[in-house]
């Protein structure tokens, strides 16, 4: 939406860019421009009936629900990812549409907003019969959200008549909730799981290996490619995730560099080596597992100490199909399955819980949660706290003793000592107000 406006003896057009960014040109008196307010509303013209730029067209108040979000779901292009769009589109089409969709923005009142979402606590999904979770429906009012914030920044609305709603349903989850929720494997379970995963689904056990040993998403692990390893550092770097035949930059947004075992790293060079000695015997990209362990060949690491660069399309990514393309989702979820059944484990695990599993362990043993966090790729140390607090160690028994001591902190062999013979000193000492009253008694 674009408009015009005096300022300071000066004309203004105010408008927006497809990107949402707020932008204005000024039109002063000169001899190019004898009647700024004349060439101010021209330019604001040519702006609203510009067909081909939607967010510069002007917005009727009157505009369905149905049509602005088309609109919205445009200027999305520019800033979201595509899975996000596709995720926006599909709860538009199946719960908000058919309910609003006819409806104009500006119509939509609070009462209304409060109706539809206490039915859809209630409402089976059209999907797949099931009362929706409350965790869907969040999403649902979050979408609508999003939508009516659009609408207010375009100056349709005033206000947004769910901004709230989320709160008042208790929607969101609590974090001591969310954490008891988180489903990790134990030790025992991790190892029983890699285990059976090298017997029963041998081409995804270095994936599976790689989601417990890093704890990365698993878009994160299906979009790596053999240039992100570099096996002398033992790191890899996260650049880039693969969900749904397209690729996208990570959750974060940036990349992220973590640290590799030693185990896992033999694991993915005996990966690499297996798949280059197949495909050398026109066999595929099928995962041998009789490779012998050695250096990447034919593949120039991020650091430039390899001994060559990949061409191929199945020697480019690190965990592929037969055909040489990145491994599908759906297919690794049932390969997990497979394993789970063959390991006696829940079949409730998910290739995510790995993750969780990573993480869980990680602050099990004492790791410091900042290096987890950053191994994570989590924003902030605090998000962490609150996915994972349940398992940081809640006693030390060291640190208070430590606080006793005369330094507060770590003491040497001479400080020890010294303070034993305190302790010693203050065990033979009678304290005055027992004695006094001893001294008392006896009389």
């Amino acid at each position: 939406m674009a408009c015009v406006r005096k300022r300071r003896g000066k004309w203004v057009v105010d408008w927006r860019d497809p990107s949402g960014q707020r932008r204005w040109k000024t039109f002063s008196q000169s001899e190019d421009c004898p009647d700024p307010r004349k060439e101010a509303h021209k330019f604001c013209s040519e702006l609203l009936e510009n067909p081909g730029d939607p967010t510069w067209a002007q917005v009727s108040g009157a505009i369905s629900v149905n049509e602005y979000s088309e609109r919205w779901l445009q200027t999305l292009i520019a800033t979201d990812k595509p899975n996000t769009i596709r995720r926006y589109r599909q709860i538009l089409k199946l719960h908000i549409l058919p309910e609003f969709g006819s409806r104009s923005v500006k119509g939509l009142r609070k009462s209304e907003a409060r109706t539809w979402v206490m039915r859809k606590l209630t409402q089976a999904s059209p999907t797949t019969g099931k009362i929706l979770k409350r965790n869907t429906v969040r999403n649902i009012v979050a979408t609508l959200r999003a939508l009516l914030n659009a609408a207010i920044e375009d100056e349709i609305r005033f206000n947004n008549p769910v901004s709230r709603l989320a709160k008042v349903f208790r929607l969101v989850t609590p974090k001591g909730v969310h954490q008891e929720q988180i489903r990790a494997l134990n030790k025992d379970q991790r190892h029983r799981f890699l285990v059976s995963a090298s017997r029963v689904a041998p081409l995804y056990y270095p994936l599976f290996f790689t989601l417990a040993g890093t704890g990365m998403r698993l878009g994160e692990a299906t979009g790596l490619q053999w240039p992100d390893f570099d096996p002398m550092n033992r790191e890899i770097r996260i650049q880039r995730s693969w969900s749904r035949g397209v690729t996208e930059t990570p959750k974060s947004r940036h990349g992220r560099t973590v640290d590799v075992g030693a185990t896992l790293a033999e694991v993915l060079i005996r990966h690499h080596n297996a798949m280059r000695e197949t495909k050398l015997r026109g066999r595929g990209s099928h995962y041998v597992t009789a490779a012998r362990p050695g250096r990447l060949q034919g593949v120039q690491s991020r650091t430039g100490k390899g001994e060559g660069q990949a061409s191929a399309k199945g020697e480019l990514w690190m965990f592929v199909t037969a055909a040489g393309t990145p491994l599908d989702d759906s297919n690794v979820r049932a390969a997990m399955r497979r394993v789970l059944k063959d390991a006696h484990l829940p079949l409730t695990f998910t290739p995510h819980c790995l993750r969780h599993t990573y993480a869980s362990l990680l602050l099990q043993q004492g790791e410091p949660v900042q290096y987890v966090s950053r191994q994570l790729g989590h924003k902030s140390i605090q998000i962490t706290v609150d996915l994972y607090g349940k398992w940081l160690p809640m006693t030390n028994k060291a640190a208070v003793d430590r606080l006793e001591m005369p330094s507060g902190s770590k003491i040497g062999g001479q400080e020890v000592a010294e303070n034993a013979q305190v302790m010693e000193l203050a065990r033979g000492i009678e304290p005055p107000t027992g004695g006094l009253q001893n001294r008392c008694s006896a009389n």
